[in-house]
């Protein structure tokens, strides 16, 4: 099918098929029995290693940080930051703000009606299943220091539970998605600043920035390898088709020194750091269970990566699964009553789906197998 493949997160293929949403490329890969492959702007990434990856080292992140802001800037009309408070938004927002670059409005998601029900805040529980705390101890208060000092960036909170759940689950739910396929991941991609519409409108361009995601580096034969893989693709098919962009702010072929500089610098850590080298070993990145290492590793990453983050500041591991059907930060909904109906209605369009899909292609029934690139040569770790 034609599509588009100028996509934030590149496309799949299957033989010569090409497809803007996974689901569908893996349905026609299980009906003919071919490879299925992430296509995401290889090009991009073999001319900088090839041509350019001396220059590796010599430019602070901050320096690119900036250079990204000011790309998008220069970019659009209308610039909207979705915003967790976590440390890769956080630093999204800084660099705009400590650059004198203008952003338009900060976004972000919480549903006071539903999620007061649910949890106590408290900084003592420090898994998954307590990130609703972090809003009280994080987001909003970072939320109330914008507001005050720079009352110019308008405040978006949005309600992911106010969406008309038609919009969410029917019969084309599963033609149209990415990675991840559970039922409070939908809904989450369904959440959207109400500013869009409008803009769009008023013939403004738009865009969306998201922060995701980490380079994942590994060890291989003493070598330093980088590769890109689409877990993170997760918000991109709500918006295909329309005249609102997504953009990546760490993940961009117009910079493509970000990601293997951020990549660069991680590797100069455990360079310097060899008793924590067992991280990026393969076996530990292939059994990457251990909350103790995904802790640790999201700790290193943060202090490498960023100037603007405070370590001191409350944060939780990031969602694991409860099971096989939701994320640990999730089970909590479920015990509102409209909640379960809305899981059964879910694994009514889920199971119908499923039968026309390969086991080969589940991670289980949150998402799917996750698609990753080829390797990119960062250094020699001995």
């Amino acid at each position: 099918m034609n599509i588009n493949q100028n996509l934030p997160l590149g496309y799949y293929q299957v033989g010569k098929e090409t497809f803007a949403y996974k689901s569908q490329a893996v349905t026609y890969a299980s009906a003919s029995n071919e490879k299925l492959k992430w296509i995401f702007y290889p090009e991009v990434w073999r001319n900088f290693i090839n041509n350019r990856r001396y220059q590796l080292g010599q430019v602070e992140l901050n320096t690119l940080y900036k250079i990204r802001a000011q790309q998008l800037r220069d970019k659009y009309d209308y610039l909207i930051l979705h915003y967790s408070g976590g440390s890769d938004s956080h630093n999204i927002l800084m660099t705009f703000i400590n650059n004198n670059i203008k952003l338009d409005e900060v976004c972000t998601f919480r549903s006071e009606e539903i999620e007061s029900k649910i949890y106590t805040p408290n900084t003592v529980i420090t898994t998954a299943e307590n990130i609703f705390s972090e809003w009280d101890y994080v987001t909003k208060p970072s939320l109330n220091w914008l507001a005050a000092h720079h009352p110019e960036i308008k405040i978006t909170v949005v309600d992911m539970f106010k969406t008309p759940i038609d919009k969410i689950l029917n019969d084309d739910t599963f033609n149209t998605v990415n990675h991840w396929v559970s039922l409070f991941e939908l809904m989450r991609r369904k959440a959207y600043s109400s500013s869009q519409a409008g803009l769009l409108n008023k013939d403004k361009t738009v865009a969306n920035i998201f922060g995701v995601d980490k380079p994942y580096i590994y060890n291989f034969y003493n070598q330093c390898f980088m590769s890109f893989t689409d877990q993170a693709a997760i918000f991109l098919d709500s918006f295909e088709g329309t005249d609102v962009n997504n953009e990546l702010f760490y993940w961009s072929k117009d910079l493509p020194e970000l990601p293997f500089e951020q990549a660069y610098r991680l590797f100069q850590y455990f360079l310097e750091n060899k008793n924590k080298r067992y991280m990026i070993d393969p076996p530990t990145n292939q059994t990457s269970g251990s909350i103790y290492r995904t802790t640790e590793m999201q700790a290193i990453q943060k202090k490498v990566y960023y100037t603007t983050w405070d370590s001191n500041k409350f944060q939780v591991s990031r969602a694991n699964s409860f099971n096989h059907l939701i994320r640990d930060r999730d089970k909590y909904y479920l015990k509102i009553p409209e909640f379960a109906k809305l899981f059964d209605r879910w694994q009514y369009y889920y199971s119908e789906w499923a039968k026309t899909v390969n086991t080969e292609f589940w991670k289980s029934t949150l998402s799917q197998q996750p698609c990753q690139t080829e390797k990119y040569f960062i250094g020699m770790l001995d």
